[in-house]
């Protein structure tokens, strides 16, 4: 499972990304830690998604067969 966080939902150019979580809810306390550090604990300016099973890479964009909140 990969994640991905944005810092600021109005701009999705930024984000970081990691690779490899064991499941959901890591991917969803990795998230809660990058908000808490920015400042935005309810995740109210960021977003994110949680992804996994890579269907195909594209430069600066992959498809996953699935993606959550």
């Amino acid at each position: 499972m990969d994640g991905v966080f944005y810092p600021d939902r109005a701009d999705l150019s930024q984000y970081v990304k990691v690779d490899g979580f064991r499941d959901l809810e890591a991917c969803r306390q990795w998230v809660d830690g990058q908000a808490q550090i920015l400042g935005d604990p309810s995740i109210l300016l960021g977003d994110y998604e949680c992804a996994f099973g890579t269907v195909r890479g594209y430069p600066g964009l992959e498809v996953y067969r699935q993606t959550t909140r």
